[in-house]
């Protein structure tokens, strides 16, 4: 898999964190593409890169975790774990960015 195309596109689509983009109430262009610029670092720089491709394939390609279990020849369990680590790294990177700002 390249990581990078693929980090690209999930980052452009914000898939998985559509949520925490209608919780901090972005209503602008600008606000928008100021959060897929930090999203992109986080996900590159923060996360390892089983956790970068296990958030890309379950919430840009939408597999399910026993999916991406099988793919990566890991546990459901493991899979799930790096999905919950990645996403809770990923929520509180975004709040000490945006806050800071």
């Amino acid at each position: 898999m390249n990581t990078k195309t693929t980090l690209n596109e999930f980052t452009e689509s914000v898939a998985g964190m559509m949520e925490y983009n209608k919780s901090m109430h972005f209503t602008n262009e600008a606000e928008h593409k100021q959060l897929l610029r930090i999203l992109s670092k986080i996900i590159a720089g923060e996360l390892t890169e089983r956790q970068q491709q296990c958030i890309i394939m379950r919430y840009y390609k939408n597999l399910t975790v026993t999916e991406i279990a099988l793919k990566l020849g890991i546990g459901k369990s493991t899979a799930s774990r790096h999905i919950k680590k990645a996403r809770t790294r990923l929520y509180k990177l975004l709040d000490y960015y945006i806050l800071s700002k």
